[in-house]
């Protein structure tokens, strides 16, 4: 096996102080997180968080913007694979059913929010990390509509942020005691959600 560049070791241990930054800030929460604990966990010193990350926000906001990166790549494979057939809703409860079970994510999105309630200054960095992601959303949305033969509505940016405050209260409001049977309901919320708008849409023209 060849031996790393630079380079690809410098992603490497970037991509596991993160791993281990996720599971630290869903379980202990933001103010609770340990710089000493990720590192340790991650397999590295205290010295390699900081010679890759400045601080817990920086940290916190690499992760936020992997998320959205990511999420947002589903999507578009999924609208591009199932945009128009008419099994199309049923993809959609199943993709959100799924995306309910990543329970680090979802707990660290729900972190992110109340640390941005508690201090100004990460505030203004996480508005504009959610304003990126209500417009990959509001795009996602827009093209459901389309591949759906259905008129695009006008109020795109209010529906992103709803469905956004949705999928996190949802999220919340599952049953801990049973994960699995909270997850199918909440994909299947998420999915009448998308039918019922695209079902009273108008058709484009």
């Amino acid at each position: 096996m060849s031996r790393l560049t630079r380079e690809q070791s410098r992603i490497a241990t970037r991509e596991r102080l993160r791993q281990a930054a996720l599971d630290e800030f869903a379980y202990c929460g933001f103010a609770g997180a340990s710089i000493d604990r990720i590192a340790e966990a991650a397999g590295f010193s205290r010295g390699a968080f900081y010679s890759n990350y400045a601080s817990k926000h920086e940290i916190m906001l690499a992760l936020m913007r992997e998320q959205s990166a990511e999420d947002v790549g589903q999507w578009q494979e999924l609208i591009r694979t199932h945009g128009g057939q008419s099994d199309l809703f049923a993809v959609i409860a199943d993709w959100f059913e799924q995306f309910m079970q990543r329970v680090p994510w979802a707990l660290f999105s729900v972190e992110a929010q109340l640390q941005a309630r508690r201090d100004p200054v990460f505030a203004a960095e996480h508005r504009q990390y959610l304003s990126e992601i209500e417009a990959n959303i509001a795009e996602l949305i827009a093209r459901l509509f389309y591949s759906s033969g259905k008129q695009v509505p006008d109020d795109l940016a209010l529906l992103a942020r709803g469905f956004y405050s949705l999928a996190l209260g949802l999220f919340l409001s599952m049953d801990s005691a049973s994960p699995d049977v909270g997850a199918k309901s909440a994909g299947a919320i998420l999915a009448r959600f998308f039918e019922g708008l695209i079902s009273a849409a108008q058709s484009a023209p």
